[in-house]
């Protein structure tokens, strides 16, 4: 039986979202559709025996410098409010900006989504990249209408991911920024909304990062016979990090390994986990592009205390 529509799951936790917008722990999550009705889910990977293993870089595509290195930057550090125009309407968005920003230099771009009911602000103390990436990143915080993300209208309709497209198109122009090197991450419903991203715009995103959220799920979606949603972005292949706290009451386990089963499969990923950053990470081998899994124990519907290292570490392992 195929799992309800995300409109109505939507709608009946809405109410108990709002109740925790204050940082560091954003509102919760949808709840996202029932887990595969196609047979059980396996457990949490866990890592195989030995030594953890430090993350080790995985080519990628030479830099790209956008047209944006051509520019003097409009500001550097925090930039609150900014807006860009979709389709008519005018989205809000915050930026931080390295204080050593060099348009000579192309940075990493990392798009940071907010849990439902959430703010940029949320969004920024959830993950706080800032403190691990050197200064070697742009990070943009958009703001999602009422709070919210639309994870269930197709991508050629959908108006948060052409929100996406508006501000790497704008970001691009006027900041120098490394096409092969952008990237979301997002917790809670933000985390969703990075691998809707993922499965939809895969070509423009170097890897994404989705902490206590799940899917990627969409409504009028079309899902193969084990229940993955087909992705039709242009890359069905795409390095994905999934954290996840398995004492989580609001986003069940499940849905982080709802996660971990459709990017095994999307990317096409042969072998079993094995140990890699600190436990209890594990990366799955002989795959196509990178997965890696942190089902933390003891962690609650939360941002794990090494959400923003694992991250940017596995971020920086993509060159």
């Amino acid at each position: 039986m195929r799992a309800l529509p995300l409109a109505l799951t939507l709608l009946a936790v809405t109410a108990c979202e709002l109740r925790d917008s204050a940082p560091p722990t954003q509102p919760s999550a949808p709840a996202a559709p029932p887990p595969y009705a196609g047979g059980p889910l396996p457990p949490p990977p866990m890592p195989a025996p030995g030594p953890t293993v430090a993350p080790t870089p995985t080519p990628g595509p030479a830099t790209t410098p956008s047209p944006g290195c051509a520019q003097v930057a409009p500001g550097k550090g925090l930039l609150r409010g900014l807006r860009v125009n979709v389709g008519g309407e005018a989205r809000s968005f915050d930026l931080l900006i390295p204080g050593s920003y060099d348009n000579r230099r192309a940075y990493a771009l990392v798009f940071l989504f907010h849990g439902s009911g959430g703010s940029p602000a949320n969004a920024r103390a959830a993950l706080p990249l800032e403190t691990v990436d050197g200064d070697a990143a742009i990070l943009a915080y958009p703001q999602g209408r009422q709070g919210s993300w639309d994870l269930g209208t197709q991508a050629s309709r959908n108006p948060d991911v052409a929100f996406f497209d508006a501000l790497v198109a704008d970001l691009t122009s006027r900041y120098c920024v490394d096409t092969t090197r952008i990237f979301a991450a997002g917790f809670s419903m933000g985390g969703y909304m990075a691998n809707q991203l993922a499965c939809r715009r895969g070509p423009r995103l170097r890897a994404v990062a989705s902490h206590g959220g799940g899917g990627p799920y969409e409504d009028q979606g079309r899902y193969d016979d084990q229940g993955n949603l087909i992705c039709d972005g242009g890359r069905p292949s795409v390095p994905v990090l999934v954290v996840h706290g398995q004492a989580d009451g609001e986003v069940a386990p499940s849905e982080g390994m709802n996660s971990v089963k459709h990017w095994t499969h999307a990317n096409r990923c042969q072998g079993g986990p094995q140990s890699w950053g600190p436990p209890p990470c594990a990366a799955m081998t002989g795959c196509a592009q990178p997965l890696v899994s942190c089902f933390v124990p003891g962690l609650g519907h939360r941002t794990w205390q090494r959400a923003a290292e694992v991250t940017w570490a596995f971020f920086g392992s993509l060159r």
